[in-house]
């Protein structure tokens, strides 16, 4: 758009229009929020990531059995292939563990955003505007930089975002509805509401979000990776993906399918003999290997723990602060991708 002259300004004439949302970006959007099926599509997604999330922590519960006799990140390449399935499914399900809960909760608490912003406004707000029931609407409106600068005043350590006008829908018909954001990484995610009277411009004593909206805007850079420049946007996209020698997969889909697999093919037609006219039916392939003795906990989940930990210190860490902040979030993360690459390219080597 061009520069708008001094005359445009002064009339407020509409220089340009935003153009409707189209494109191959849109429609994705589009299919991975609500699948083209507005709330009931986003509350049928929330089911699909409860259950999202149920799958990975019961995946590591039976992690430990399948693990005690083989060393952390084996991948058996001289094996069955459906054995080599096995082996990257337990790697990579738990090198990503903490990652794949944080990204699934998330996104469930995203999919609930339009039924609490409605519980919020049908509740809170109602009950915040209820002494002007009844009131005459305002005969005119306060300048939008008085009622600006009002809500810096009463918030000093934050910057408006946007600024709501009067209306029925979203706010309050007596009020400008101003939200703001605070300055610091960590601040700057959630929203703050400011209501100001339309036509004194005066602000109207009101509480912050109830802790159930705070939790969904806290979640929202967790699920979108959307903070800690453009290295975490990278690792971000690096944990999605699985690398392999025929080049790159991702990794949530091929530990589905290496799941699936499991489920589907896992076990083998047993071999039959006949011995003294019976039948005898031989141990499952994909039977849980039986625990060895001495075999302990640390052994099994030590690497795995140390990973998990590293995973939330790298979520958590750009969201309190920038610089040696995001230098230390970007080691964390990469810290699991590192580890899956390894153990996926390294030689072979015998097992247990």
């Amino acid at each position: 758009m061009d520069k708008p002259d001094l005359h445009s300004v002064r009339t407020a004439q509409v220089l340009e229009e935003p153009k409707p949302e189209r494109g191959f970006m849109y429609m994705m959007r589009e299919l991975h929020e609500e699948l083209f099926a507005g709330l009931p599509g986003q509350l049928f997604l929330g089911v699909m990531g409860v259950l999202f999330v149920v799958a990975i922590i019961s995946g590591a519960v039976v992690y430990g059995p399948f693990m005690r006799k083989l060393t952390f990140g084996t991948v058996r390449r001289d094996k069955a292939r459906r054995l080599q399935w096995l082996d990257l499914h337990n790697l990579l399900g738990i090198v990503t563990l903490t990652w794949a809960v944080v990204v699934g909760v998330t996104g469930v608490m995203n999919t609930l955003a339009q039924p609490l912003f409605s519980l919020w406004r049908a509740d809170y707000l109602r009950r915040l505007l209820a002494p002007y029931q009844g009131t005459p609407l305002p005969a005119r409106l306060h300048s939008v930089q008085g009622i600006v600068d009002t809500a810096r005043q009463a918030l000093p350590d934050t910057e408006v975002v946007s600024v709501v006008f009067p209306n029925t829908r979203v706010g309050s018909p007596r009020h400008y509805l101003i939200w703001t954001r605070g300055t610091t990484p960590l601040t700057s995610r959630p929203f703050t509401p400011v209501l100001i009277d339309a036509e004194t411009g005066q602000l109207t004593p009101a509480r912050g979000l109830p802790w159930y909206l705070r939790a969904l805007q806290v979640s929202r850079p967790l699920h979108f990776g959307d903070y800690g420049g453009l290295p975490l946007k990278i690792l971000w996209a690096l944990l999605d993906h699985h690398p392999r020698r025929a080049g790159q997969r991702r990794a949530p889909l091929v530990h589905a399918r290496q799941g699936l697999n499991r489920g589907t093919h896992g076990r083998e037609r047993a071999p039959r003999s006949r011995i003294a006219g019976s039948r005898v039916v031989e141990s499952h392939v994909m039977r849980p290997i039986t625990p060895a003795r001495g075999a302990n906990f640390l052994r099994v989940f030590g690497m795995p723990m140390l990973l998990v930990l590293a995973s939330a210190i790298g979520l958590a860490s750009a969201l309190l602060g920038d610089g040696i902040w995001d230098v230390l979030s970007w080691v964390a993360l990469g810290a699991s991708v590192a580890v899956i690459v390894w153990h996926v390219v390294r030689p072979a080597r015998g097992c247990d």
